[in-house]
């Protein structure tokens, strides 16, 4: 006969090791903001390119999006649009989107991610670009390196960023559906388990 006690013990546990898995591999979130009004008033562009083809599929997922934007163009391996998520993935050597600006000199801030990049045998680089299309003049104010493990040495990520013109900082992450729906499945193993107590 099954120790159901046991067995929701068990599962508990289970559990609760997958959400952690679940959220470490995640990874985390940064909030960026970008005061560019150094190089304006003028036409301009400001491009997001995820540089550097690798043989294990990464990403890069921006968010909550925000400035005075115009019309966008995009690489074929970039995939939806602001303000929702936009999915860059590493499918040629430089993917971007670009939007074109009325007034380059504006503030811009959204959040960004990566998936997990431990495997890669090659370092990737998520780059921000403000470009004013009058003078010519270009910034790079942030950038991200998914910098790849060699030998016994981990992959990390390393962050650049401009602090006289931008600001880049961790935020909560939030959990994903697939997350709040293993939560939910422990708690109801758990209401189960003080149901059955309490009965017996």
């Amino acid at each position: 006969m099954i120790n159901f006690k046991k067995f929701a013990s068990h599962a508990f546990m289970a559990l609760a090791l997958a959400m952690g898995a679940a959220a470490a591999q995640a990874g985390p979130i940064y909030h960026v903001a970008i005061n560019a009004a150094t190089f304006g008033p003028g036409a301009g562009t400001l491009e997001f390119a995820f540089a550097g083809p690798e043989l294990t599929p990464t990403t890069a997922t921006v968010s909550n999006l925000t400035g005075a934007l115009g019309a966008a163009t995009q690489s074929a391996f970039v995939i939806g649009a602001a303000p929702g998520d936009i999915v860059f993935t590493n499918g040629d050597s430089y993917n971007f989107l670009s939007y074109a600006v009325a007034n380059i000199g504006g503030m811009y801030e959204f959040d960004i991610s990566f998936s997990d990049f431990s495997a890669n045998t090659d370092s990737l680089q998520f780059l921000i670009n403000v470009i004013n299309d009058e003078t010519l003049d270009f910034f790079n104010p942030v950038q991200f390196t998914l910098v790849a493990g060699f030998m016994d040495d981990e992959a990390y990520l390393d962050i650049f960023f401009d602090d006289a013109v931008a600001t880049v900082t961790e935020v909560s992450q939030v959990p994903e559906p697939s997350q709040l729906l293993l939560l939910l499945t422990a708690l109801a193993i758990m209401g189960a388990i003080a149901r059955r107590k309490h009965l017996g």
